[in-house]
């Protein structure tokens, strides 16, 4: 009888560490690549350049990010995203929401808004840290909500299809936005992809322009026009000639004006021939 219950232990501690290890293969099987080639401006050798840049994105930790993130990329959302610098946010390069039409920016397509899968947004799997070489996706911080700014559920789920990508370590958004890929910057090829695109932008050579939008915002709308009813405006310099500027305000919380809406300035890498760095191609491996 002893060697029988025994026998039955062992086989139930064997099942079980084979379980697990079924979970963790799974975990590790369920990356999913995609390529970008990128044009960019090379400043030490004074052209322009394709390289390529292969990113990791780890559909077990954000599935409905990812599975998102790849139907957008076999559609061709991301050809002719341009990288850009929001003012106020030095340590992190965008992409994804403005694209080059000849010599202008325009609002790529509204995509619907995403669950939000990271930590303070109740997805307990969010470990991924917001370090360099890491894409999160971008959101509101705040929406106005009870007279002031709030993190109200409002922003936590306004993700669309923008990333933001560290070039430094920015501890403060662990747990409060959706890291879902990763770039190997020890992969010679992205690494110098990526060091490209950041000198894109300490090069004098960067153009400002002001992004403002028009319109009155509609919460129960998110996805009408640019945006919650809004229009997307985008002018070179920082002056804005425009009565009819939207700023959230918060003489009424329920509306939850999320304030990703609001006015702000946006420096782009230029040369003489144009917009010197934006994403030609994305395709899923």
């Amino acid at each position: 009888m002893k060697k029988i219950k025994r026998l039955f232990v062992n086989l139930i501690a064997v099942v079980l560490t084979c379980a697990v290890c079924l979970s963790a293969s799974a975990c590790k099987m369920d990356i999913r690549k995609i390529k970008l080639e990128i044009s960019v401006y090379n400043y030490e050798e004074g052209v322009n350049e394709d390289v390529a840049l292969t990113i990791d994105l780890y559909r077990h930790i954000a599935p409905a990010t990812v599975d998102a993130i790849l139907g957008y990329v076999k559609e061709g959302y991301y050809n002719n995203a341009l990288f850009y610098k929001m003012s106020g946010y030095a340590n992190q390069i965008m992409v994804g929401d403005l694209k080059v039409d000849g010599d202008n920016i325009v609002n790529n397509a509204i995509k619907p808004q995403l669950p939000s899968e990271f930590s303070k947004g109740g997805r307990v799997n969010s470990n991924l840290s917001n370090t360099e070489g890491a894409i999160g996706l971008w959101r509101s911080w705040y929406a106005w909500n009870n007279n002031s700014y709030d993190q109200a559920n409002a922003s936590m789920q306004s993700g669309r299809a923008t990333w933001y990508m560290p070039t430094s370590t920015i501890s403060s958004y662990n747990d409060w936005f959706c890291v879902f890929a990763l770039i190997d910057l020890t992969n010679t090829d992205n690494s110098e992809a990526f060091e490209l695109i950041k000198n894109a932008f300490s090069n004098e050579q960067v153009q400002t322009y002001t992004v403002y939008y028009t319109g009155e915002y509609d919460a129960q709308s998110p996805d009408k026009n640019d945006g919650y009813g809004l229009d997307f405006n985008c002018v070179k310099g920082t002056e804005v000639e425009d009565e009819n500027v939207f700023e959230a305000v918060k003489d009424d919380s329920s509306k939850q004006e999320l304030v990703c809406f609001n006015k702000h300035q946006i420096t782009v890498p230029v040369v003489s021939s144009g917009f010197s760095a934006y994403i030609k191609t994305a395709v899923a491996l």
